[in-house]
């Protein structure tokens, strides 16, 4: 149960979360910026579309190995020094990126890059969780989903409209300098937010019985693993929508970039609202039905792409619709799996950065098996992803209702007992 939103850790400074939103920022961006660019690509590397879509595979298992590191990291050194020397290394990686010579040496360095740029996710996550409880953590991840949302819209269009300037090692150049930028202003204004005698003393032993020990976290677990499956179907559409859309659909590369930033739209659209609605309605309820109806619209996704009648006008809006029930998802399911854990909260934000885009690097290959010209792969494991994560969060609703309904009478034995 969510505790009151007048709790001691009630807010965190919006300065301080509009930072941490552009920290969390440096993934997507990482990912969807040079998304245009697939195609020019896999021509100026002599390369198949499936090594192509290796650099976000190797991106996304970097982004999510490195939550596990640098979470764990930062329970026990603290959250601002892991931050500082993660973002450096990634400013290097980005420039390495921007200057590969082959595929293979982008494909290693983008495993660093997503390595490195983890630490935004994990630690902005935890910072959150450090400072907050309750319904208002709800708030603060959702405002927090709400402004990371921009970067699908920007980025896309930013490559889109850099692609033909600068190519595509431009618009990985472009990625440095704001991983750069990103360096500086954690130097100038994030503080600590991890006191010294809540840290972690212990090694990797400890680091292991922790995790065993939120494993045991029913709860905890049901919204991780709903998360994961969600971020399977968000990065089977990101990875197949430069294909889908330019190579089946008919799409150029400007076009796209803006199908994409209209998709984009509807997630920040979402979000916005959750931020509105959180302290009206139970969130647990807004998830069940943002999932009910994310299933759905994957359904008919799935149908109009199998029965061959898939054209912009009709995969666009639903799509849109996709993407937006995504919105209303993600910030949920973030703050109910990290309001119910009360410690080792970066080793928890790890573990649920690392398992979602492990299901994301593990989707995005899959879409690229039927090849450049078919979204057949793509709807098919949405809708096997949305899917399981709707079942999923069905049982994880029973067990938190199970859970509340011991606590009660706990509390009731323990109060006739005093009384007594």
């Amino acid at each position: 149960m969510l505790s009151s939103p007048d709790s001691p850790r009630a807010t965190v400074p919006s300065r301080l979360l509009f930072i941490l939103a552009m920290l969390s920022a440096v993934g997507p961006l990482a990912i969807d910026m040079y998304l245009p660019g697939f195609t020019d690509m896999a021509r100026d590397l002599d390369t198949p579309a499936t090594s192509i879509q290796l650099t976000l595979t190797a991106f996304l298992i970097g982004l999510a190995l490195g939550q596990l590191v640098i979470g764990t990291l930062s329970d026990r050194y603290g959250r601002r020094r892991p931050l500082l020397i993660s973002l450096s290394i990634c400013t290097v990686a980005s420039i390495g990126c921007a200057i590969a010579p082959s595929i293979t040496v982008l494909i290693a360095l983008r495993f660093v890059q997503g390595f490195t740029a983890a630490a935004g996710v994990v630690i902005g996550r935890s910072i959150i969780r450090d400072l907050s409880d309750g319904r208002a953590a709800v708030k603060a991840f959702t405002a927090l989903a709400a402004i990371v949302s921009f970067a699908p819209v920007i980025a896309p269009l930013l490559g889109g409209l850099l692609l033909p300037v600068v190519s595509w090692r431009g618009v990985l150049g472009a990625i440095a300098v704001a991983t750069l930028a990103m360096v500086i202003v954690v130097f100038l204004f994030v503080p600590e937010s991890l006191a010294p005698e809540q840290r972690s003393d212990g090694g990797i032993g400890d680091t292991f019985r922790t995790a065993g020990a939120l494993f045991q976290n029913r709860a905890y677990v049901g919204y991780l693993t709903a998360i994961a499956f969600t971020y399977g179907a968000v990065f089977a559409y990101i990875s197949a929508s430069p294909f889908v859309f330019q190579n089946v659909i008919g799409l150029s590369v400007r076009w796209y970039s803006i199908a994409f930033t209209f998709n984009a739209l509807g997630l920040i659209l979402a979000s916005a609202v959750n931020t509105r609605i959180v302290y009206r309605i139970d969130p647990a309820r807004t998830l069940i039905v943002a999932q009910s109806t994310l299933f759905v619209v994957a359904l008919v996704l799935a149908a109009i792409i199998l029965t061959g009648v898939a054209t912009i006008s009709i995969v666009l809006p639903l799509t849109f619709l996709l993407i937006t029930s995504i919105g209303f998802t993600i910030g949920n399911a973030t703050a109910l799996a990290m309001t119910s854990v009360s410690r080792a909260v970066g080793t928890a934000a790890a573990l649920l950065g690392a398992v979602q885009f492990t299901f994301g690097a593990a989707a995005s290959p899959l879409v690229g098996l039927g090849g450049e010209n078919t979204a057949v792969p793509m709807a098919v494991v949405i809708v096997v992803c949305t899917g399981l994560g709707l079942a999923v969060l069905l049982r994880t609703r029973r067990v938190v209702a199970s859970l509340a309904g011991d606590h009660a009478v706990a509390s009731q034995t323990a109060e006739r007992n005093a009384r007594s």
